[in-house]
């Protein structure tokens, strides 16, 4: 039988399941469907509670002519059309991988990143550009109980959408779906600020409004900022060292592993393709050396379930 020392011209074994063996890739790609499900469910509710939240604040602006509180309904909605791409990423990610699109369509999460991103920094301009405008040119606002009440109904509406969205993108590990929590969490608290305006309106002081607005817009820039960072380290491949150091752990933990040589990952969407190369026996034969592979790959996916694809190179090292 010949041995894997001997195949010195096919470093790379790519295993072959039998029938009755379980398919670690098929794992992965349930595992796949439902982050993605995830995804979908966490966009589809925050576009419905956001649409809600803003229909009523538009109605008491109908009514009390508050600029303030117009903007922030037109952030929730602005939030809300945010949500579109993400959802769109997500239903893109359950389709199977085509000839043009090989490895599959887990890119597009992180091009909505891009749009996400964009609309908190358009947020935070708009909320600059009105706060000084009304920091000059104050206007009367009618209804303030109104005006209150409505501000209130923004912050809880988007506090909620914003804890769902966080807790299901941790879950699933995206940055887009997490970014997207911290737009709503930021939009919320642009809600309280129009409490405080009318805070201010009843002691006299209009203008009050327009300075919280104004801290709002440098802190929602600031947040656009940092995000992204992590969204462009993201589409640039970065991977923390520290995750490709487990990776390597685990891979030495497999049976028929001597040693890792080198280790390398890149994040398609919230799921992670890593390419390995490891040394084994170089006596072993190939269909031991296939056996290797496809334990590996097993043990790797179901240790760290956020591994969607393992490519593995398998380095013959002597007894």
């Amino acid at each position: 039988m010949q041995s894997f020392g001997e195949i010195e011209s096919t470093d790379s074994v790519e295993p072959r399941n039998s029938p009755e063996e379980k398919n670690p890739q098929q794992d992965a790609l349930s595992q796949y469907l439902l982050t993605s499900e995830s995804g979908i469910m966490a966009t589809e509710w925050s576009v419905i509670v956001l649409t809600l939240t803003a229909v009523i604040q538009f109605v008491v602006v109908s009514l009390s002519g508050s600029m303030a509180l117009l903007g922030d309904s037109i952030h929730n909605f602005s939030d809300a059309l945010s949500a579109l791409p993400l959802w769109l990423a997500f239903f893109l990610q359950k389709l199977q991988p085509d000839k043009r699109f090989s490895h599959g369509f887990g890119r597009f999460e992180d091009l909505a990143g891009i749009f996400i991103v964009a609309s908190i920094i358009v947020s935070g301009l708009v909320v600059g550009f009105e706060s000084i405008l009304r920091l000059f040119h104050p206007e009367k606002v009618q209804h303030l109980h109104a005006v209150l009440g409505a501000a209130f109904i923004g912050f809880i509406g988007n506090e909620a959408v914003a804890m769902f969205r966080l807790k299901i993108g941790k879950e699933i590990g995206s940055a887009a779906l997490i970014a997207d929590g911290y737009h709503a969490r930021l939009d919320g608290l642009t809600s309280l600020s129009v409490m405080v305006g009318c805070a201010g309106i009843w002691l006299g002081y209009p203008q009050t409004d327009s300075i919280v607005g104004l801290f709002m817009s440098a802190l929602t820039l600031w947040a656009g900022w940092e995000l992204a960072g992590t969204i462009v380290k993201r589409l640039v491949d970065e991977v923390d060292p520290q995750l490709l150091a487990a990776i390597g752990e685990n891979a030495l933990k497999q049976p028929g592993v001597r040693g890792v040589e080198s280790v390398k990952a890149r994040f398609s969407g919230h799921r992670l393709r890593v390419e390995l190369v490891v040394n084994v026996d170089g006596g072993l034969s190939v269909e031991s050396a296939q056996k290797t592979c496809d334990t590996l790959r097993a043990g790797l996916t179901k240790a760290m379930p956020v591994i969607e694809h393992v490519s593995i190179e398998l380095a013959a090292e002597d007894k």
